[in-house]
């Protein structure tokens, strides 16, 4: 959790550091945090695999059971899943067919994230219940903006999910030779999903609307065909392979909601969504949405050896996607790979301590359509109505521009390295150094109106280079009798560089983005060509006055800093990354565990820029760090004082297990075992995690909104008959 102050910190606090806030003082100790969490969730998961055949007909099936309790004492999911796999072979073992089939159900109960906020600001000497107040259905009711009792808005909210999952496929591979292979695969996959949310009129943020209901639900299809010939020919010391095919996938989703309020009783919850006087009073909101897809390749590949010294392949896809411009629709992605097995030349032959020795060097280009769909096209949407004839008549606008350009997004890579063995394989490893850009990025631009009809346009403009090296070494530290013993340790860096964001149409080279709203109203970070990704701008501060207010670099007479004197005030990319994983067996023994460490970058502790301040204090509570520090007396200002170095090191996983003797009849093995996961972290970061999202253009930025991370600690035993 977000650490904050306890009912006596609390108090202490006030009589201490705010006495103009003896008010917010009610007499109660509430731990807020743990009023809405389960002191110890459980979780279960069950697994059985039956399988047998021969060699014209095999099968396997597997059925799994998992029953998951969240940390939210109503965060709950129930997970049934059933797969079977037939192999058969037919004509002769000319044929061979392959079937999959699943059926996947979900029943879950969603965690709404806001509650961790709540239960951090919540005063933690406001009592959770007031029986006197029917009003608010005996809950304690404290009024501020966004403040709202955790626990009733825990208790006054059902949400129940349930997800359906189906698959299926049958793969056929038609054998025409001894060196020919046909091989067709159809798939088909639907799911189809529903939620049901029903707020009481006790619910915090709905009191006076006598309840709201909600219902939305959806479905999905993914239709997929491909169709290969595969050729392999082998002739002295040559190796071939060659592969041709044609690949179909049509996807199709659609989805709809309704809400309505208003209602006479709580008793029907979701189930009688008609019966709200919003619905009637034209207060009620609902919407649908239905979209398709469709994404073509053709495909070849070609891979060569010579006597597994000398490696070469090469391929090329052309792919057309619906979801770009009718102009480009399709791209070419080509890839070739060189390897060359040094260990097996002449001049290494009597080297006896190599074991291994490979260099290649590989470059390709991917794209990417992941933008959704009817994103080239012009949309309209509602605008308003008007009267006319004795009628209400809707109107309508573009939403979108249209873009007949709009094309991939592409990925060209650049990549060596070296995969080495020696001294009888005890230390071996990979080097690679790699160099990927993307072209083409895709973003929405702000344009003008007119000449555009929307004031925004989806388009291809940017350029973003990323650069690094990645090494992994494995050794087998111990190998004696029942004893064996082996560590592997990673080492990666990587530093990317918006190359381009403008054209000659767009021509700002510098974006504002990262904002933190509410009382901050900042943007944290700049987009800025020739610059990394996640860079923090900002105040620099340097210290507190003798009046306990933040002092900057560069200030102003007023004591602030102008936005245009902001400065670099640090990058959410760390420097490095390091990993070091173990693996120890004994007879019936094995133990391992899971080192991960991240050096530098840095993280905005959004929770010390809103709450370490003693001005928010008394409604709201604040953070553990404030009040170990009290001598701050200002205003939440954004500055580098909130920048933090995300620095850690993890301890992912350790496991240890027993494979038991046994001498019983249907038995042949069994194993228990006993794995924790999140098990601790080291850092200096003073928020919840220094580990954040670095995806997208905003990364490194720790949001009010959030789920903690759970240690996870698992009992199992696997049993083969």
């Amino acid at each position: 959790m977000v650490e904050n102050l306890t009912a006596a910190q609390f108090k202490e606090a006030v009589e201490q550091y705010a006495p103009d806030k003896a008010g917010s003082l009610y007499g109660a100790e509430t731990d807020w945090f743990k009023e809405i969490t389960r002191s110890m969730p459980v979780s279960h998961k069950h697994n059985l695999a039956i399988s047998g055949g021969n060699e014209n007909f095999s099968h396997r099936t597997v059925f799994f059971v998992d029953k998951a309790e969240g940390l939210l004492r109503d965060n709950e999911s129930n997970r049934y899943l059933l797969k079977t796999n037939i192999n058969q072979k037919a004509l002769g073992d000319l044929l061979t067919l392959d079937y999959n089939l699943s059926y996947g159900m979900r029943n879950y109960k969603p965690a709404n994230y806001d509650l961790f906020y709540q239960a951090f600001i919540r005063n933690p000497t406001s009592p959770v219940y007031d029986p006197g107040n029917e009003y608010t259905g005996g809950y304690t009711l404290i009024s501020g903006m966004d403040y709202y009792n955790p626990v009733a808005m825990l208790n006054e909210r059902i949400r129940n999910g349930k997800t359906d999952d189906m698959g299926a496929n049958v793969r056929a591979t038609l054998k025409l030779s001894n060196h020919l292979n046909w091989v067709n695969l159809v798939s088909v996959e639907k799911s189809a999903w529903e939620e049901l949310s029903y707020r009481t009129k006790y619910y915090p943020s709905r009191l006076g609307r006598n309840g709201e209901a909600e219902i939305s639900n959806g479905r999905s299809s993914d239709l997929q065909y491909e169709s290969t010939v595969n050729f392999t020919e082998s002739f002295e010391k040559h190796n071939l392979q060659a592969l041709a095919g044609y690949s179909f996938e049509e996807f199709e989703t659609n989805n709809s909601y309704m809400i309505n309020s208003g209602f006479d009783t709580d008793l029907y919850g979701p189930h009688n969504i008609g019966s709200g006087i919003a619905l009637a009073e034209g207060t009620a909101s609902m919407g649908s949405y239905k979209g398709k897809s469709r994404l073509i390749s053709f495909f070849g590949r070609v891979m060569y050896n010579f006597d597994e010294k000398y490696l070469a392949s090469a391929s090329l896809r052309r792919e057309g996607s619906s979801r770009f411009g009718k102009n480009h629709k399709w791209g070419w992605f080509p890839s070739v790979s060189l390897g060359w097995r040094i260990n097996k030349e002449d001049f290494l032959s009597d080297v006896q301590w190599v074991n291994d020795l490979k260099v290649r060097v590989g470059y390709g280009v991917t794209g990417n359509q992941d933008i959704g769909n009817y994103r080239s096209l012009l949309l309209m949407g509602r605008a308003g109505k008007f009267y006319y004839n004795g009628e209400w008549i809707n109107t309508y606008q573009p939403v979108t521009n249209p873009n007949p350009d709009l094309k991939w997004e592409n990925k060209s890579e650049i990549n060596a390295g070296i995969d080495f063995a020696m001294f009888d394989n005890r230390l071996s490893g990979t080097l690679d150094y790699y160099y990927r850009k993307s072209t083409d990025l895709l973003y929405t631009y702000n344009v003008s109106v007119p000449p555009y009809l929307y004031k925004e346009l989806f388009t291809n403009v940017g350029t973003i280079s990323n650069r690094g090296i990645e090494l992994t070494l494995k050794h087998v530290s111990v190998n004696k009798g029942k004893l064996n013993w082996t560590n592997m340790l990673t080492f990666s860096r990587n530093k990317n560089i918006l190359e381009k964001f403008s054209n000659e149409e767009f021509t700002d080279t510098s974006y504002d983005l990262g904002w933190i709203g509410g009382a901050i109203g900042v943007n944290a970070q700049k987009i800025r060509e020739g610059e990394a990704l996640g860079t923090f701008y900002g105040p620099v501060w340097i210290g507190l006055d003798e009046l306990g207010n933040d002092l900057f670099k560069n200030a102003n007479p007023v004591g602030l800093v102008n936005p245009e004197d902001w400065e670099v005030i640090g990058n959410a990319f760390p420097d490095f990354t390091l990993g070091w994983g173990s693996f120890l067996t004994y007879g019936n023994w094995d133990f391992s565990f899971s080192l991960r460490a991240s050096i530098g970058g840095e993280v905005l502790n959004t929770y010390r820029l809103y709450y370490e301040n003693w001005g928010t204090f008394g409604l709201n509570n604040v953070t553990l760090t404030q009040f170990e520090n009290p001598e701050f007396r200002g205003n939440a200002r954004y500055s580098s004082k909130y920048v933090e170095d995300a620095t850690y090191m993890k301890l992912d996983n350790i496991s240890v297990g027993y494979n038991m003797p046994v001498s019983l009849k249907y038995i042949t093995r069994l194993r228990v075992y006993a794995t924790a996961q999140d098990v601790f972290c080291l850092t200096g970061y003073k928020g919840l995690d220094p580990e954040v999202n670095l995806g997208g253009l905003t990364p490194g930025i720790e949001y009010l909104s959030y789920y903690p991370r759970t240690t996870l600690l698992t009992l199992g035993v696997n049993v083969t008959f």
